[in-house]
């Protein structure tokens, strides 16, 4: 069971954004796409979710479990983004997370609007399984950490069972202990429950502790991919180096 993207490409009018990118995501896996910021990162997940705005033509194929979603109805494919794959937004805790709200009354506003009944019992579960206390339901937005706040979003991300969750850039802005907690839960949820992740990030230090796989992106091309060691350890193109040389100037 597997996301895979073949021959890709993402234009907006003369501009390519994205240019005959491939991938292949399996459950029980963590691919790290990586790359400076305005390589295409984003608009590869938001291809994959079909949330490109209607400008952007896109061409080539994305198969979810051998199925191709870019020729389903877009009711089928509101259907596949609530119960197979699960998207965290880059810096969506500032826009998803109410501040005038509890954390409970956030929760409980995203089962009213998919119809579903509030389910506490497995919401206190999942908060556990991201390292919160279920009390934290209690509290309002601006009284947790970064990385209280960003293990929230991962917890509602998995409200709906998905096999396929795809973060852009899950870290940004937190420090580097908080980074790895992060990474860990990820790779506990893969273990643990067979997801799929998808993990968009600048970050190679942050990408090696992580994934399994990487996919170095720049100017909506691919430049080199393989196990994430091998390009951390002998990295072929000069941007992959320029990207390793960053990362081991922060650690």
């Amino acid at each position: 069971m597997a996301i895979e993207v073949k021959r890709l490409r993402v234009a907006y009018g003369e501009y390519v954004a994205i240019e005959d990118f491939n991938m292949r995501l399996e459950r029980g896996s963590i691919v790290a796409l990586i790359g400076p910021s305005g390589s295409g990162k984003s608009t590869v997940a938001k291809a994959i979710l079909r949330i490109l705005p209607p400008i952007a033509k896109v061409s080539g194929d994305i198969y979810l479990d051998n199925l191709n979603i870019l020729s389903l109805q877009e009711k089928y494919m509101r259907d596949l983004r609530l119960k197979k794959i699960s998207y965290i937004p880059q810096g969506s805790s500032k826009v998803y997370l109410n501040p005038t709200l509890k954390i409970s009354d956030i929760i409980r506003k995203i089962y009213r609007n998919r119809d579903m009944e509030f389910e506490e019992n497995k919401i206190r579960d999942l908060l556990l399984m991201v390292d919160l206390e279920p009390r934290i339901l209690d509290r309002y937005p601006y009284m947790l950490s970064g990385g209280q706040l960003q293990r929230v979003l991962i917890a509602i991300s998995l409200l709906f069972d998905p096999e396929y969750i795809i973060a852009d850039e899950p870290t940004a802005s937190l420090d580097v202990i908080t980074q790895r907690s992060i990474g860990h839960i990820f790779k506990k949820l893969v273990k643990s429950k067979g997801l799929a992740v998808l993990l968009i990030t600048h970050d190679l230090t942050f990408a090696k502790v992580v994934a399994n796989y990487g996919i170095v992106l720049h100017k909506g091309k691919v430049i080199e991919y393989g196990e994430i060691q091998e390009l951390i350890k002998m990295p072929k193109s000069n941007i992959t180096k320029n990207l390793v040389e960053g990362s081991m100037a922060v650690e």
